[in-house]
C-alpha cells in the first residue's frame, strides 16, 4: 500500500513546474536522507513527520551554512533534548564526470535516538552537458566515537526535473535501506516522502513525509 501511494506521489509532482532545493537530512546534516553528504548547504528549515507502527514522530532540523565550508545544525525532536551537528568541507567538487569529488568530514549528536556518530564522506555530481545529472555519495561512519563501529554508507540523487528528484541511500546495514522523492514547489519551500528501512515485499516499511523552508538567511 506505501509503495502504491509513494509511486501515485511521484506521478502527481511530475505534472508541476520546476525549482530546485537543499535540505537537510533526517539526521540533521545537509545529505541524502539519513546519510551526509559532503555538501555545505545555506540555511534551511526541515519539519519532517516520521511514522512508524501508527505512532508519529516529529522532528524539527536548522541548518546554518557558517562559511563556504563549515555548516552547523541544531535537531529537536518531539520528546527529546536539542541535538547539534557539525561539518567541514575539505574540498569542493565542479559538476562533469571528470573533476575529483567534494569531501568532508563531521559529527552529529542525535539526541532521539542516542547517538553520537563521526563520519567522512565523499560527493560526486556527475552532471554535464553530455551526461545525465546524477550524483553519488560514498563515506564510513563511527558510532559513539572515532574509534567506535564503523560502517560504509552511501547514497544518490537522480533529477528528474529542477523541481524533482529521486534518491536513495544504504545506512550500513541489512534493513538501512531508504528511498523517495523530494519535490519542490518553489524555490524557498518543499516536501519530501521517504520509504524507510525498505524490506524485500515492501509492505514493513516504515513512511516519512515533512516540508522544508530554505530561509535564505
Amino acid at each position: 500500500m506505501k509503495i502504491n501511494i509513494l509511486l501515485y506521489i511521484v506521478l502527481i509532482f511530475t505534472l508541476f513546474p520546476t525549482y530546485s532545493l537543499a535540505i537537510p537530512s533526517l539526521s540533521g546534516p545537509g545529505g541524502v536522507i539519513t546519510i551526509p553528504s559532503a555538501y555545505t548547504k545555506s540555511g534551511g528549515l526541515v519539519a519532517p513527520v516520521t511514522y512508524e507502527s501508527g505512532q508519529s514522530d516529529t522532528i524539527t532540523s536548522l541548518n546554518y551554512r557558517v562559511s563556504q565550508s563549515i555548516e552547523l545544525g541544531l535537531q529537536k525532536p518531539s520528546n527529546g533534548s536539542t541535538g547539534i551537528n557539525i561539518k567541514y568541507q575539505l574540498s569542493a567538487d565542479q559538476p562533469g564526470p571528470s573533476s575529483p569529488p567534494a569531501t568532508a568530514f563531521g559529527f552529529m549528536d542525535q539526541k532521539h535516538n542516542h547517538t553520537k556518530s563521526f563520519y567522512g564522506v565523499m560527493s560526486k555530481n556527475f552532471e554535464s552537458e553530455d551526461t545525465t545529472p546524477f550524483i553519488l555519495h560514498l563515506g564510513i561512519m563511527s558510532e559513539g566515537s572515532i574509534g567506535g563501529h564503523i560502517r560504509p554508507i552511501a547514497g544518490f540523487e537522480a533529477p528528474v526535473s529542477k523541481q524533482m528528484r529521486i534518491v536513495g541511500e544504504y545506512n550500513g546495514s541489512k534493513r538501512d535501506i531508504n528511498s523517495g522523492v523530494v519535490y519542490n514547489f518553489t524555490e524557498t519551500m518543499g516536501t519530501f516522502m521517504y520509504l524507510m528501512d525498505i524490506e524485500s515485499d515492501g509492505l514493513n516499511s516504515d513512511l516519512v513525509s515533512g516540508f522544508t523552508f530554505n530561509l535564505s538567511f
